[in-house]
């Protein structure tokens, strides 16, 4: 399920991006809490596999953020306005048989949500490796860094 992200959940979620290796670069890598905690998200959650919403647990094995653009960059790049942005981004989830399928459905839910806000969605680029190719991102956009 997919819920809040609390306090409680930081270290497991820490766990989770040390099991993902470099895939996120040095900033993730060597200090994941501060990078976890440095955007200023709207929303923060986490895929919960326990089947109740006790916290804390050891089953968290998925996260995403929603959060503003980092600068004007992504609204120019999808032909936006910042304002009317919202980017998916820390999207994740522990290596297993079926992260992909965790994995779209966070980015399903956090779609929906940025619908439901009236903004257009744009991809983090870190986050692309956990996006499958085959998912349907008809009104995702994916935001490039500048230099990239």
């Amino acid at each position: 399920m997919i819920r809040d992200r609390r306090d409680q959940d930081l270290v497991r979620i820490c766990e989770v991006i040390g099991e993902l290796g470099d895939h996120f670069g040095s900033s993730a890598s060597l200090e994941p809490l501060r990078w976890l905690q440095e955007m200023d998200a709207e929303v923060s959650w986490v895929f919960d596999q326990a089947p109740v919403s006790a916290v804390p647990t050891r089953n968290v094995v998925g996260h995403a953020q929603i959060y503003r653009p980092p600068d004007l960059v992504w609204a120019r790049e999808v032909g936006g306005q910042e304002p009317h942005l919202l980017v998916i981004g820390r999207l994740f989830v522990k290596p297993s048989n079926c992260d992909h399928n965790i994995a779209r459905f966070l980015l399903r839910e956090s779609v929906q949500y940025v619908d439901r806000q009236g903004a257009v969605a744009v991809l983090d680029p870190e986050s692309r490796a956990m996006v499958s190719s085959s998912t349907d991102e008809t009104r995702l956009h994916r935001g490039t860094y500048p230099g990239r």
